[in-house]
């Protein structure tokens, strides 16, 4: 039998054996002589069709369109997400190193914490909480609007401010406090928390924070960049470039969360007209456009694109530059397009006082054609729903451009409407769970937990956590066909046959590595979660004690 020299392959050739290439493949087809090892690190062809396919989360320290990034940075993040699938999808996922965080968190050298800082309970500090991509930092808000910043490689409180200097002192009962956080780089973010304003005239609105991160000396400063009015506390608020979009709740509804969804820029609170969208459940922000999810007047379920009006910084063939002023404020008088698709959720709309939740896993690529993974869920229920659908970006922005160099246009279409066919997966509820499973951000995994009592030399062991890959489900066809009861819940105890669609679902799930000192853990569990950028989870109790576990880079 003949074998082929790849060495002798023109580079067109070897290009076109990349793209028909999976990204465990493609990986280690780069590695296979120098040659290929010098394409892969030179030529940014040698990856971008996969690396544009593939479902896995890829570690890039920017979100940019893959094409402008070098060969190099694509090779490096290629081969640490393979490395990090390879860990998770094993049959046990193997911990790379860990870090047990006691409560109260020891503060960094020099650092003071705040008066009130020192009442608060560990539930109320960590009332909510987000963690960045490489897993170094970990924000929290406490019910009493005092920020944290924990430097989790360290274990150090890096940062602690009160935002009572900006707020009213009494907050109403109830009221839900929205805030986010934009990374810009590793050293600094722009965080965003929508409150009650002190200030002159009482009233709702926006405080922006500069915050820098300072990873050598685990420390965080705070530099406050403005405030605003807004007409009523969000639901949901979220920063992304120079724009600031936010949910603000429907009084008439039953529901505190579905609201109008506004968008404005923030550095002079311009108002941006947005195209007509339905009050929205969820919307999620990416480099140049969102996302939102929708409730129409007869309780269908939209998820409607949205592009922005421009990006302060373009990228092109000749690199990164910055739009002038002028450029902007005449770019922001656009009307903008909106993409509707129709999510064939079955419901319940509203069920144990709650409407549906809806997790929005995307990440942005820059590429023509991209996947959107939807999960949601009824009120009182653990079982989700997955749908996917994809979205055409560059039909989305030319309806923009099409439309500014020619507003009487015929065959320009603002809107358009898409239909979803189906539901794609679903996640049986287990029963006897503790806490709901948690999606991570790529759509395709999710994580949950265990309480189990078994006695073993030296220890009790109580806590086991899991991870599955939905790809490993049975389709929801199959569900439809063999789940006939209301509100069923998946026994993991049960005996039940090979082809039973909830027999699948068992034999999916992969117990992680832990510490003996979790797996024993006496107090209730408060939150969990992965960051499938750098396979790190996080499980932290009632007590404010919590452990960082690595399962990608140590």
């Amino acid at each position: 039998m003949s074998t082929v020299n790849l060495d002798t392959l023109p580079e067109a050739l070897i290009f076109e054996i990349c793209n028909e290439l999976e990204i465990f493949d493609l990986v280690s087809l780069s590695e296979v002589n120098q040659n290929l090892r010098t394409l892969a690190n030179t030529r940014v062809s040698f990856w971008l069709q996969t690396l544009s396919e593939t479902n896995l989360i890829l570690p890039l320290a920017r979100s940019l369109a893959f094409q402008a990034y070098d060969a190099k940075d694509l090779n490096i993040a290629a081969h640490r997400a393979v490395m990090i699938e390879r860990n998770l999808t094993a049959d046990v996922p193997r911990l790379r190193s860990w870090r047990h965080i006691e409560w109260p968190f020891e503060p960094t050298e020099g650092l003071q914490e705040e008066d009130m800082a020192m009442w608060e309970s560990p539930t109320e500090a960590v009332s909510m909480h987000l963690v960045d991509d490489e897993g170094e930092w970990m924000f929290n808000v406490s019910s009493n609007n005092i920020i944290r910043i924990l430097h989790l490689r360290t274990g150090k409180l890096a940062a602690c401010f009160d935002t009572l200097q900006y707020l009213e002192e009494e907050i109403e009962d109830g009221a839900r406090i929205a805030w986010a956080v934009e990374f810009e780089s590793q050293s600094k973010a722009i965080m965003i928390i929508n409150c009650f304003l002190r200030t002159d005239s009482d009233g709702t609105g926006y405080i922006l924070l500069e915050v820098s991160l300072d990873a050598a000396n685990s420390r965080a400063t705070f530099k406050p960049i403005k405030h605003e009015k807004t007409i009523g506390l969000a639901s949901y608020i979220n920063i992304a470039g120079p724009f600031v979009v936010h949910v603000i709740p429907d009084s008439n509804k039953p529901s505190s969360t579905v609201g109008k969804v506004s968008m404005a820029r923030w550095n002079d609170s311009t108002s941006i007209d947005l195209p007509q969208l339905y009050p929205s459940l969820r919307v999620g922000l990416y480099e140049e456009y969102f996302v939102s999810i929708g409730v129409s007047p007869n309780d269908e379920v939209y998820a409607q694109v949205v592009p922005y009006p421009y990006r302060s910084t373009q990228t092109d063939s000749t690199g990164e530059h910055k739009l002038s002023q002028e450029t902007m404020d005449e770019l922001l008088k656009r009307r903008l397009p909106v993409h509707s698709y129709r999510i064939p959720y079955a419901g319940p709309m509203w069920s144990y006082n709650e409407m549906p939740s809806a997790r929005i896993c995307h990440r942005y690529s820059g590429q023509r054609h991209n996947i959107v993974k939807l999960w949601m869920r009824s009120g009182g229920s653990g079982t989700y729903s997955i749908f996917s659908f994809k979205f055409d970006l560059v039909d989305l922005l030319s309806s923009v451009e099409k439309y500014a160099s020619d507003p009487t246009a015929t065959d320009v279409r603002m809107v358009k409407n898409f239909l979803v066919e189906s539901e794609e997966r679903r996640v049986l509820e287990e029963a006897e769970l503790k806490h709901l499973a948690v999606p991570a951000s790529s759509g395709r995994r999710y994580l949950w937990w265990r309480e189990v009592f078994y006695e073993v030399p030296g220890l009790v062991e109580t806590f086991r956590l899991y991870t599955s890959v939905t790809d490993d489900l049975a389709p929801y066809s199959q569900i439809r066909e063999q789940i006939t009861t209301p509100g069923y819940r998946l026994d993991p105890h049960g005996k039940f046959e090979d082809d039973f669609c909830g027999t699948k679902q068992l034999k999916a799930a992969k117990q992680f590595e832990i510490p003996i000192s979790l797996a024993g853990r006496k107090y209730p569990v408060y939150l969990f979660l992965i960051v499938e950028w750098c396979g790190t989870a996080i499980v932290q109790l009632k007590t404010g004690e919590l452990w960082v576990l690595r399962y990608g880079k140590a």
